[in-house]
């Protein structure tokens, strides 16, 4: 079974009872896509998990991907340190691990 189709699977009661009380598609998608992005404290970044496993910080201006951060398991919450260096990603396990978020200076 695909990854995806198994979260979808996992949330088939929630996607039920928002339907039941008259959500739309594109709302319930919406639901879905956001609770997998967070933009950084200073607005600079744009950070996005998958079912894959990435984390991928994105730069909002030119729609590019900064960095691919790989993860064991499925990333299914993340969110930016203060300081914006820093995502704390929340696997399936539930234990919050810390992430670098900026590439590395080069020397």
């Amino acid at each position: 079974m695909n990854v995806l189709l198994a979260a979808v699977a996992e949330r088939t009661r929630e996607v039920g009872l928002r339907k039941s009380v008259g959500a739309r598609r594109t709302a319930i998608l919406t639901q879905f896509l956001t609770e997998s992005l967070t933009l950084s404290p200073d607005g600079t970044r744009l950070a996005s998990a998958s079912n894959d496993g990435t984390v991928k910080p994105w730069d909002p201006d030119t729609g590019a991907c900064v960095l691919t951060l790989a993860h064991e398991s499925q990333v299914h919450h993340l969110g930016w340190s203060p300081g914006g260096r820093r995502l704390g990603v929340v696997p399936l396990d539930g234990a919050i691990r810390m992430l670098a978020a900026r590439p590395a200076a080069q020397p």
